[in-house]
């Protein structure tokens, strides 16, 4: 990946005029810095002056150490966008989180890096339900979160070696969120809040005071659609989950990777990257205010 400058007067024109031989012309203003792929030449964003590329080898040296002191496993490498950004997901050598018996939370770590100018390079761990491999990505606000999201700044691999940090705090943020969700078992859900909770995620607040059969046909079938999972999903006939806060969450959660979005490509770049990251981390944590209530 480079950097170079373009002077094309918009974005459109930007991506033309990097894409177009270099015989063609703009009378333009201002520069702008652009992000080109070395071997297909394809561009993936624009960034200003400060912004440095983080190559993949070099951001993925950050799990070097870990692999030769036998903390992590690979487990996948993936990139999105062809190549706009890129993660690599590995598994602690620490034993699952067990929720209630037979009900396990896997423990990963991903990384993932950007280079479409708008994407912070960022550490970060993800609970895995082993039943039916269900993502929960989170980035906890702690004391490690400032050391989790970093910019593409020309000291960008100094401060990513410094990340191995992280590692001493992952085992305990896990254990902590199993915490969560074995709360969230002990607690059952009526039909009335599973409705009102699964709207609240869902819908505007002028949609959650109305009725399901007020909603529009989209936003019904998509509330009724996520009621239905938490019978019918993947794992939560199991006695001890069956009917909980945690049904709950994992109806929606299960929504949010499989079913959402256009393509698989498009919900993972969601589920790490963008939207549906947060409305995890929100279906969690309102699940325990309502438990709390």
């Amino acid at each position: 990946l480079v950097k170079e400058q373009g002077y094309p007067q918009s974005h459109s024109e930007l991506v033309a005029f990097c894409n177009a031989s270099t015989s063609q012309q703009f009378s333009s203003v201002p520069s702008y810095n652009v992000i080109r792929r070395e071997d297909t030449h394809n561009v993936f964003g624009t960034c200003g002056n400060r912004w440095e590329p983080l190559q993949n080898v070099d951001a993925f040296d950050w799990f070097q150490p870990a692999l030769d002191a036998d903390l992590v496993k690979l487990n996948t490498v993936g990139q999105l966008g062809g190549g706009k950004k890129i993660w690599i997901l590995a598994e602690l050598n620490k034993a699952p989180a067990q929720i209630v018996p037979n009900e396990e939370i896997a423990k990963y770590i991903i990384l993932g890096n950007g280079h479409d100018g708008g994407t912070a390079i960022f550490v970060g761990f993800t609970p895995i339900r082993v039943w039916c491999a269900n993502m929960f990505p989170q980035l906890r606000q702690n004391a490690a979160t400032s050391l989790i999201r970093l910019n593409h700044t020309r000291n960008a691999k100094v401060q990513l070696d410094s990340l191995r940090d992280v590692m001493n705090y992952a085992d305990a943020e896990f254990e902590a969120t199993a915490e969560q969700y074995r709360e969230l078992c002990r607690h059952t859900i009526n039909n009335d809040d599973l409705e009102k909770y699964v709207k609240i995620l869902l819908c505007n607040k002028v949609e959650v005071g109305q009725k399901l059969s007020e909603l529009s046909t989209r936003k019904r079938n998509i509330v009724e659609n996520v009621i239905n999972l938490f019978d019918a999903g993947l794992g939560l006939q199991h006695k001890d989950v069956r009917g909980t806060y945690f049904a709950a969450f994992n109806a929606f959660n299960q929504y949010l990777n499989y079913e959402v979005g256009r393509s698989s490509n498009n919900r993972l770049n969601s589920l790490w990257f963008g939207k549906n990251r947060s409305m995890n981390e929100q279906a969690l944590q309102l699940a325990v205010e309502m438990i709390a209530a």
